[in-house]
Protein backbone atom coordinates (compact mmCIF):
# COMPACT_ATOMS: atom_id res chain seq x y z
CA UNK A 1 0.00 0.00 0.00
CA UNK A 2 1.38 3.35 -0.96
CA UNK A 3 1.46 6.00 1.72
CA UNK A 4 0.38 8.55 -0.92
CA UNK A 5 -3.04 6.90 -0.76
CA UNK A 6 -3.64 8.44 2.67
CA UNK A 7 -5.54 11.67 3.04
CA UNK A 8 -3.84 14.56 4.76
CA UNK A 9 -5.35 16.55 7.56
CA UNK A 10 -5.59 20.31 7.28
CA UNK A 11 -2.74 22.38 8.64
CA UNK A 12 -5.03 23.19 11.59
CA UNK A 13 -5.34 19.53 12.64
CA UNK A 14 -2.81 16.89 13.50
CA UNK A 15 -2.33 13.55 11.83
CA UNK A 16 0.48 11.02 11.67
CA UNK A 17 3.89 12.33 10.63
CA UNK A 18 3.95 11.73 6.87
CA UNK A 19 7.65 10.90 6.52
CA UNK A 20 7.49 8.38 9.38
CA UNK A 21 4.45 6.67 7.84
CA UNK A 22 6.04 6.70 4.38
CA UNK A 23 9.27 5.15 5.72
CA UNK A 24 7.38 2.48 7.63
CA UNK A 25 5.21 1.59 4.62
CA UNK A 26 8.33 1.16 2.46
CA UNK A 27 9.75 -1.21 5.09
CA UNK A 28 6.46 -3.16 5.20
CA UNK A 29 6.23 -3.38 1.41
CA UNK A 30 9.81 -4.65 1.12
CA UNK A 31 9.24 -7.28 3.81
CA UNK A 32 6.01 -8.48 2.22
CA UNK A 33 7.40 -8.65 -1.30
CA UNK A 34 10.10 -11.14 -0.32
CA UNK A 35 9.35 -14.65 -1.56
CA UNK A 36 9.63 -16.02 1.97
CA UNK A 37 8.89 -13.93 5.00
CA UNK A 38 11.60 -14.02 7.62
CA UNK A 39 10.09 -15.00 10.99
CA UNK A 40 12.92 -13.00 12.59
CA UNK A 41 12.05 -9.95 10.47
CA UNK A 42 8.97 -7.78 10.46
CA UNK A 43 6.12 -9.57 12.24
CA UNK A 44 2.39 -8.85 12.55
CA UNK A 45 2.94 -7.60 16.10
CA UNK A 46 5.53 -5.11 14.80
CA UNK A 47 2.89 -3.66 12.50
CA UNK A 48 0.39 -3.47 15.38
CA UNK A 49 2.93 -1.66 17.56
CA UNK A 50 3.88 0.89 14.90
CA UNK A 51 3.67 4.38 16.34
CA UNK A 52 4.06 7.71 14.64
CA UNK A 53 4.49 11.21 15.92
CA UNK A 54 1.65 13.61 15.31
CA UNK A 55 2.15 16.58 13.03
CA UNK A 56 -0.03 19.32 11.57
CA UNK A 57 -1.10 18.37 8.07
CA UNK A 58 -0.17 14.73 8.69
CA UNK A 59 -1.86 11.64 7.36
CA UNK A 60 -5.39 10.85 8.50
CA UNK A 61 -4.97 8.59 11.54
CA UNK A 62 -8.11 6.55 10.88
CA UNK A 63 -6.97 5.68 7.36
CA UNK A 64 -3.46 4.77 8.43
CA UNK A 65 -4.72 2.66 11.37
CA UNK A 66 -7.13 0.79 9.07
CA UNK A 67 -4.29 0.09 6.62
CA UNK A 68 -2.09 -1.17 9.46
CA UNK A 69 -4.87 -3.52 10.60
CA UNK A 70 -5.17 -4.90 7.06
CA UNK A 71 -1.40 -5.30 6.74
CA UNK A 72 -1.17 -7.04 10.11
CA UNK A 73 -3.77 -9.57 9.00
CA UNK A 74 -2.03 -10.10 5.65
CA UNK A 75 1.32 -10.71 7.36
CA UNK A 76 -0.31 -13.10 9.82
CA UNK A 77 -2.01 -15.09 7.06
CA UNK A 78 1.20 -15.29 5.07
CA UNK A 79 3.25 -16.48 8.05
CA UNK A 80 0.53 -19.01 8.87
CA UNK A 81 0.57 -20.39 5.33
CA UNK A 82 4.35 -20.45 5.27
CA UNK A 83 4.42 -22.42 8.56
CA UNK A 84 1.80 -24.88 7.24
CA UNK A 85 3.73 -25.33 3.98
CA UNK A 86 6.91 -26.15 5.93
CA UNK A 87 5.51 -28.14 8.87
CA UNK A 88 1.93 -29.13 8.05
CA UNK A 89 -1.49 -28.11 9.31
CA UNK A 90 -1.35 -30.44 12.31
CA UNK A 91 1.84 -28.74 13.52
CA UNK A 92 0.15 -25.34 13.10
CA UNK A 93 -2.83 -26.48 15.18
CA UNK A 94 -0.48 -27.76 17.88
CA UNK A 95 1.29 -24.38 17.85
CA UNK A 96 -2.04 -22.59 18.31
CA UNK A 97 -3.02 -24.96 21.13
CA UNK A 98 0.26 -24.21 22.87
CA UNK A 99 -0.29 -20.45 22.57
CA UNK A 100 -3.87 -20.79 23.77
CA UNK A 101 -2.74 -22.83 26.78
CA UNK A 102 -0.37 -20.09 27.87
CA UNK A 103 -3.10 -17.47 27.58
CA UNK A 104 -5.70 -19.64 29.27
CA UNK A 105 -3.72 -19.73 32.51
CA UNK A 106 -4.29 -15.99 32.89
CA UNK A 107 -8.01 -16.38 32.14
CA UNK A 108 -8.49 -18.74 35.05
CA UNK A 109 -7.13 -16.27 37.62
CA UNK A 110 -9.70 -14.60 39.89
CA UNK A 111 -11.06 -11.23 38.80
CA UNK A 112 -8.97 -8.42 40.20
CA UNK A 113 -5.87 -10.64 40.29
CA UNK A 114 -5.22 -11.38 36.62
CA UNK A 115 -2.51 -8.76 36.14
CA UNK A 116 -0.08 -6.82 38.30
CA UNK A 117 -1.08 -3.46 39.70
CA UNK A 118 0.70 -0.34 38.45
CA UNK A 119 3.99 0.46 40.17
CA UNK A 120 4.15 2.88 43.08
CA UNK A 121 1.21 5.21 43.33
CA UNK A 122 0.60 5.03 39.59
CA UNK A 123 -2.62 4.69 37.70
CA UNK A 124 -3.50 2.03 35.19
CA UNK A 125 -6.36 0.42 33.31
CA UNK A 126 -9.60 0.00 35.25
CA UNK A 127 -9.40 -3.62 36.48
CA UNK A 128 -13.16 -4.18 36.32
CA UNK A 129 -13.29 -3.17 32.65
CA UNK A 130 -10.24 -5.26 31.79
CA UNK A 131 -11.74 -8.27 33.58
CA UNK A 132 -14.94 -7.86 31.53
CA UNK A 133 -12.97 -8.13 28.29
CA UNK A 134 -10.87 -11.00 29.62
CA UNK A 135 -14.10 -12.79 30.55
CA UNK A 136 -15.24 -12.41 26.92
CA UNK A 137 -11.96 -13.97 25.77
CA UNK A 138 -12.49 -16.80 28.29
CA UNK A 139 -15.99 -17.40 26.88
CA UNK A 140 -14.45 -17.69 23.43
CA UNK A 141 -12.12 -20.42 24.68
CA UNK A 142 -14.76 -22.16 26.80
CA UNK A 143 -17.88 -21.99 24.66
CA UNK A 144 -16.80 -20.68 21.28
CA UNK A 145 -18.76 -17.46 21.77
CA UNK A 146 -17.39 -15.20 19.03
CA UNK A 147 -15.00 -12.37 19.74
CA UNK A 148 -13.24 -10.48 16.99
CA UNK A 149 -9.82 -8.96 16.65
CA UNK A 150 -11.53 -5.65 15.88
CA UNK A 151 -13.54 -5.83 19.10
CA UNK A 152 -10.34 -6.25 21.10
CA UNK A 153 -8.53 -3.50 19.18
CA UNK A 154 -11.36 -1.03 19.70
CA UNK A 155 -11.79 -1.66 23.42
CA UNK A 156 -10.59 1.18 25.60
CA UNK A 157 -10.27 1.21 29.36
CA UNK A 158 -10.76 4.07 31.77
CA UNK A 159 -7.83 4.90 33.99
CA UNK A 160 -8.09 4.04 37.67
CA UNK A 161 -6.12 4.44 40.86
CA UNK A 162 -3.56 1.73 41.64
CA UNK A 163 -5.82 -0.23 44.01
CA UNK A 164 -8.46 -0.67 41.29
CA UNK A 165 -6.13 -0.91 38.29
CA UNK A 166 -3.93 -3.22 36.28
CA UNK A 167 -0.54 -2.29 34.86
CA UNK A 168 -1.14 -1.15 31.31
CA UNK A 169 1.89 -2.90 29.81
CA UNK A 170 0.81 -6.28 31.23
CA UNK A 171 -2.69 -5.93 29.79
CA UNK A 172 -1.42 -4.64 26.43
CA UNK A 173 1.01 -7.56 26.10
CA UNK A 174 -1.69 -10.11 26.94
CA UNK A 175 -4.18 -8.59 24.48
CA UNK A 176 -1.51 -8.50 21.75
CA UNK A 177 -1.01 -12.24 22.24
CA UNK A 178 -4.77 -12.82 22.09
CA UNK A 179 -4.90 -10.89 18.82
CA UNK A 180 -2.01 -12.94 17.42
CA UNK A 181 -3.83 -16.14 18.37
CA UNK A 182 -7.10 -15.01 16.82
CA UNK A 183 -5.32 -13.96 13.63
CA UNK A 184 -3.63 -17.37 13.54
CA UNK A 185 -7.00 -19.10 13.81
CA UNK A 186 -8.70 -16.86 11.24
CA UNK A 187 -8.28 -18.31 7.76
CA UNK A 188 -10.27 -15.62 5.94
Amino acid sequence: MSASMFSRTSMLRTGYNRSQVDDFMVKVREAYERTQMDPQGLLPMDIRRAAFDEARGGYDTVEVDAALDTLEKAFSQRLRQQFIDEHGEEAWNLELQSRAGLLYERLTQPEGERFDQPAGMGRGYNAEQVDALVDRVAQYFNTGEPITVQEIRETTFARAARSRAYAESDVDTFLAKVIDLLLGIDQA
